[in-house]
């Protein structure tokens, strides 16, 4: 399998003028940068009203814990709301991608989706059309947000503590950059 990779890449080389990435699109580094700042805000107000346990105390029920799935509904909401609109701003682009490059992204992706545990592997978004590395990438994060939704659905008595946010701001931030990097690594190589 690799070595077909190989083969259509060193065949890419020596071809015309093939696009194999998006375009650069400055709007959408703009975008996943608001994106992150408004949930990343979202993650530490979370963190601030949360609870250091889940211990209830006496004559309380869990929905009274500011921790509660319940009262960060809006915040998943808004989440997957800015999530999808990186996901439509990433769609503009792919039809500029070229069939063979479509092709190469499908093994490049099967590849990593087969090394790398997903977040989302039965809950892959369901996206028509042709679906590029970039595409993938805001994929990925709106998986992530469904994620935790789901996981604090799972919690203990649907409550997250200050140290679950915490941790969702590393692995937000770690995803942001990851994305930011590859965007920007476009402004700087051109293959013909």
């Amino acid at each position: 399998m690799k070595k077909s990779i190989l083969v259509c890449l060193a065949f890419l080389v020596q071809a015309c003028t093939v696009t194999v990435v998006q375009p650069y699109d400055e709007k959408l580094v703009s975008a996943t940068e608001a994106f992150y700042k408004e949930t990343a805000l979202g993650l530490e107000k979370a963190r601030e009203i949360s609870p250091n346990n889940r211990n209830l105390p006496d004559g309380s029920t869990a929905s009274d814990s500011l921790g509660h799935l319940s009262k960060h509904i809006n915040f998943y909401s808004n989440a997957k709301i800015g999530a999808n609109s990186l996901i439509i701003r990433a769609m503009i682009n792919t039809e500029k991608v070229d069939k063979i490059a479509t092709d190469v992204h499908k093994q490049i992706e099967k590849l990593i989706s087969q090394s790398l545990p997903s977040n989302c592997s039965n809950d892959k978004a369901q996206v028509t059309g042709t679906v590029t590395l970039t595409l993938q990438n805001y994929l990925d994060l709106k998986c992530l947000i469904t994620y935790w939704e789901v996981q604090h659905s799972t919690a203990t008595h649907q409550i997250l503590k200050k140290t679950n946010w915490e941790s969702r701001q590393l692995s937000l931030m770690g995803m942001i950059v990851s994305i930011q990097k590859a965007e920007s690594f476009k402004t700087k190589v051109t293959v013909n």
